[in-house]
């Protein structure tokens, strides 16, 4: 027996040591590289077949009591991706044992989750510690986020009750974030709760919130941010709430500083969870702007009853929330709901002097009643406007009415206004939508637009869902022609067809101010289109067309056809174009394309062969009437024959055409050129220009050479070579030049690049001699805006041309004007985009004078350079007076220089004005003349223009025009007109209303004037007077 019971020990014993060997031989194992893998692949391999695909980067720790988890992904379904970047957990062995697991402790680190719906993944962490226990309670945490999409995800957590009954959350997103703790009572009820957050979008702002002893309280506030284009230094929001029975009542209020747009608001709010919620006594205040009301929601039936007011009687404050929008008006309206027995809904409202954007409304008027609106709508809602204006569109009145039950909406309209001219309309129809498709029905149209009557004949539908579209046969007609027409368009079949006669072209000229159109025209349209064919026709008759545009005194006279069929993968198009002159142009070609039978769809083929020919006899600039040269003009006899093959994408040309008697005119630089001959020929993907000659408007000539490459994706590139002779290439009133040298021109249809090195053979610069007064702009915002007051027309767009011009000038650069002629020399570097151009460089003065006053300073000294800040200049000029060395300086900026003066001996700008202007010393001046000298010296002082004797004399060509008294104790006035004959000599008339005398002074050395008289009253006698200026 105790053998036996040794034996049966001895065995155990056995048995455990090998067991507990082979536990040590498989933990560790599960230390090793391998066994760890082993242990990730069939961890994997039970998640699918949980139908989870599961990825672990990498598995660490002391297995397996100690897990270290790096990289761990879980899709699950509906494209959910959760992932976990590190996962730390503590395991016991003995509860392993019960077939039970205990965690002694688990770290989740950057936990994320990823959906398609989410705007950014959502990125968590966790941390838990404690043990489970037999009594479990669940914690459900959902997480909503209302983004572009409106999406929701639901995360749920399952965890015991924990000992100090305490939760700890941390929230991390990129829109925000927060952490918070929450105290359980024993029975699993909140205690007490506390909490801080923060958002980053969409404006920045932290809070804090606090629950204890059934008090609610939230506090939330943000500093310094911008809506739109509104600054506000602060904003704040208060929430108190506390249970009352089975609801919440509660105050909230906010409040947004800003020094121009302070916003309050404040509301009581009250929160059934299992009937309703409530706003309560809303008052909501802004700069004249008030808002207000009562509203309480149903939650068993989603039914509403309150009303809520708004007024604001200006409303160019809140355009800043609208940055680029023009908003101006005052705003009334009113919402009233009840729910008694059906949700009923009343809207009313009403703008005044109403501005948004290019809308313009005298007064606008909106009334909607209505019946359960937010289930099935019953109803009538009107819209009435007065004194509307958009773009050239005015309208006197108008007005728009909808009786609207279930799913169909009878409508009516009416209008009466002026388009161009004087317009009215009246329809009536009905709109109807189901689940499957939409329908617009027209019951009657009728109206008058341009002078031109016109009605339906009868009622016609239009029927459109996602797989088709469908009209049924339409006819309208209208003084002197009709419009007839049906369409079907779906994957199975599209059919159209479409027939006009005498339509008004007219028509087609309403949108654009600088355009008018008269005419009529014929169309006959055929399509059928199916999956397998494609046919159609479209044959288009111009009969007498008259084209009017901005700035042109007489209209182009054109009359053609077209004529376009289409065969399956090809089209057949012929245009035959005559104007007034008989000149034309023909156009044929075969074209390949693809179709899409719906949504209908034609498309050119670009890599397959095609064919055209051009023909063209006529004068180019009625050709190019119909496109916008951008500040160009071209004019000319053009003739040829120009043919294309090969494919769109890479086309080639043959053939040529010549140009006669062109010209050329260029608003922008100012430049003309005249009898313009030029010869263009086709070779390849590229048009050559082999032969350019013209003449400049005044003198010189241009000769150029180049190509424009064939290729439509890049927008026909093109560059020429030109040389310039003497030309005028610029021609403003500050600056006109004419230029010897290369140009190169590279380009596209839409801009324009110039770059050359230029010799300048003669260049003017012009000083305005009198500059306008300078007005402060003043910024002006009107409040109230009338309806018709005109918008002013949008400017014209320029084709942007770009300057890179180096231009070199040895001598003949002349600046002139406010008495400077003078010549230099220099250097410049130009460049910039239109007028918008910038300048580099420098002149220097060569010799000239500068005439003030009859006096002429000879120049010693002259500087003019260029910036970006624009041309400086600085010029100094010497005369000898009697006395003195005078200096003249002309400073500043080139188009408005100052003059001040200097003198050898030093002398006041009063002294030296009096010696300039009367050759007399300050102390001898009369009355008269010391008013003229005084209105001088302000007119140098400022920037006002001469004064007017000043601005006869220089009229005049004079050096002396004056207003003296004859006499001393005389009232009578003589005029005074003197010349200089030679350079110190001036002879002088001067006439009063009873004498007249010739005076002739000689200006001597060391400051003695030698004057002589004629006397009138002693025939052949003359008096002689010196003076002497010290």
């Amino acid at each position: 027996m105790v053998k036996t019971l040794k034996l049966l020990l001895s065995s155990l014993l056995a048995l455990f040591l090998s067991g507990l060997l082979v536990l040590s031989v498989f933990f560790a194992f599960l230390q090793t590289q391998k066994g760890k893998e082993l242990l990730t692949s069939a961890l994997v391999h039970s998640a699918q077949k949980q139908g989870l695909a599961l990825e672990i980067r990498e598995i660490k720790g002391r297995l397996p009591f100690h897990w270290k988890l790096y990289g761990v992904k879980i899709a699950f379904e509906r494209d959910l991706i959760l992932s976990v970047e590190r996962i730390k957990g503590r395991i016991s062995l003995f509860s392993l044992l019960k077939k039970e697991l205990y965690l002694k402790s688990l770290k989740l680190s950057s936990l994320r989750l990823e959906h398609p719906a989410l705007f950014s993944p959502l990125a968590l962490s966790l941390d838990a510690k404690g043990r489970w226990r037999d009594s479990w309670f669940p914690l459900h945490l959902f997480l909503t986020a209302f983004l572009e999409s409106d999406p929701r995800s639901t995360l749920t957590l399952t965890a015991t009750r924990a000992p100090k009954k305490r939760v700890s959350i941390e929230l991390s997103t990129p829109l925000g974030g927060g952490k918070g703790e929450l105290f359980l009572t024993s029975q699993n009820a909140i205690e007490s709760a506390s909490s801080t957050f923060f958002f980053n979008n969409p404006v920045p702002f932290s809070g804090k919130a606090h629950f204890q002893n059934n008090h609610l309280e939230l506090t939330a506030a943000s500093r310094a941010f911008q809506v739109g284009r509104e600054d506000f230094s602060s904003a704040c929001l208060s929430l108190k709430a506390q249970p009352q029975g089975e609801r919440w009542e509660g105050v909230l209020t906010a409040e947004m500083q800003s020094d121009t747009l302070p916003i309050a608001m404040q509301a009581n709010l009250s929160f059934d969870p299992g009937g309703s919620f409530a706003l309560r006594d809303l008052d909501l205040a802004a700069p004249k702007a008030t808002a207000g009301g009562s509203l309480q929601l149903r939650f068993s039936d989603l039914s509403m009853a309150g009303s809520l007011f708004v007024q604001a009687k200006e409303l160019d404050r809140f355009a800043t929330f609208l940055p680029g929008s023009r908003l101006f008006g005052e705003l009334g309206g009113e919402i009233d709901f009840s729910s008694a027995p059906l949700q009923q809904t009343a809207l009313l409202l009403s703008l005044n002097h109403f501005q948004f954007r290019e809308m313009q409304a005298g007064h606008l008027l909106v009334k909607i009643q209505a019946q359960d609106l937010f289930t099935s709508p019953k109803g009538v809602a009107s819209l009435n406007a007065e004194e509307l204006k958009w773009k050239d569109l005015s309208m006197e009145e108008g007005s728009f009415q909808s009786h609207f039950e279930g799913e169909r909406w009878p409508f009516e309209l009416s209008a009466k206004g002026k388009w161009k001219d004087p317009f009215t309309l009246d329809l009536a129809g009905a709109y109807l939508a189901t689940k499957d498709q939409e329908e617009m029905t027209l019951s009657s149209l009728q109206g008058k637009l341009l002078q031109k009557e016109f009605r339906m004949q009868k009622p016609f539908q239009v029927i459109w869902s996602p797989d088709f579209l469908k009209m049924t046969d339409c006819s309208l007609h209208f003084t002197g022609g009709y419009l007839q027409g049906e369409c079907l368009l779906s994957k199975e079949r599209s059919e159209v067809t479409l027939k006009t006669e005498h339509l008004p072209l007219d028509l087609l000229s309403l949108p654009f101010t600088s355009l008018s159109l008269s005419g009529g025209a014929g169309i006959d349209l055929k399509l059928l289109s199916t999956p397998e064919q494609l046919q159609g026709r479209l044959n288009l008759l111009l009969e007498r067309v008259a084209l009017f545009q901005y700035g042109q005194e007489s209209p182009l006279i054109a009359k053609g056809s077209l004529s376009l069929h289409l065969d399956d993968d090809h089209m057949q198009l012929h245009t035959h174009l005559i104007s007034s002159l008989h000149h034309f142009l023909i156009l044929s070609a075969t074209l390949p394309l693809s179709y899409s039978p719906f949504p209908f769809r034609l498309q050119l083929e670009r890599e397959r062969p095609f064919s055209a020919e051009c023909v063209i006899d006529g004068r180019i600039e009625e050709l190019f009437d119909f496109f916008d040269l951008k500040g160009q003009e071209l004019k000319g006899h053009a003739m040829g024959q120009l043919f294309f093959s090969n494919t769109l994408s890479s086309p080639s040309a043959t053939g040529g055409i010549r140009i006669l008697d062109g010209a050329y005119e260029n608003y922008t630089l100012g430049t003309s050129l005249k009898e313009i001959q030029a010869e263009v020929r086709g070779e390849k993907e590229r048009l050559v220009l082999d032969h350019f000659v013209g003449k400049g408007a005044s003198s010189g000539s241009l000769s150029a050479t180049g190509e424009i490459a064939l290729f439509f994706e890049k927008d026909f590139p093109y560059h020429f070579d030109a040389k310039l002779e003497n030309v005028g290439a610029i021609d403003f009133d500050a600056l006109s030049a004419q230029f010897v040298g290369p140009l190169h021109f590279d380009g596209t249809l839409h801009d324009l690049a110039i770059k050359g090195k230029l010799a300048a053979s003669s260049v003017l610069i012009t000083i305005p001699d009198e500059l306008p007064t300078k007005i402060p702009e003043l910024p002006v915002t009107l409040i109230h805006p009338p309806s018709h007051l005109e918008s002013p027309p949008p400017p014209l767009s320029i084709f942007p041309i770009h300057y890179d011009l180096k231009i070199k000038a040895s001598d003949h650069v002349f600046v002139r004007g406010r008495g400077l002629n003078s010549e230099w020399k220099g250097k410049a570097h130009i460049w910039g985009e239109d007028t918008d151009y910038k300048g580099e460089g420098d002149l220097s003065l060569l010799h000239g004078v500068f005439a003030f006053s009859g006096k002429d300073f000879s120049l010693t000294k002259g500087e003019i350079t260029f910036s970006e800040s624009g041309a400086q200049m600085e010029v100094r000029g010497n005369v000898q007076v009697a006395d003195a060395t005078i200096t003249a300086i002309l400073s500043g900026e080139l188009t408005s220089p100052s003059l001040t003066f200097q003198s050898m001996p030093a002398m006041p700008t009063s002294s030296i004005l009096s010696r300039l202007i009367f050759n007399k010393d300050i102390s001898e001046i009369t009355p008269f003349q010391a008013v003229q000298l005084a209105q001088m010296i302000v007119t140098l002082s400022g920037d006002s223009a001469p004064n007017l004797l000043e601005k006869i004399r220089s009229s005049l060509g004079v050096d002396r025009f004056n207003l003296v008294s004859t006499g001393a104790g005389s009232d009578e006035i003589s005029l005074q007109i003197g010349k200089y004959l030679v350079e110190g000599v001036m002879v002088t008339l001067s006439q009063s209303a009873h004498s007249s005398q010739v005076i002739v002074e000689v200006e001597l050395k060391a400051g003695f004037i030698l004057q002589a008289e004629t006397q009138e009253e002693e025939e052949g006698k003359f008096s002689l007077k010196w003076n002497h200026n010290y």
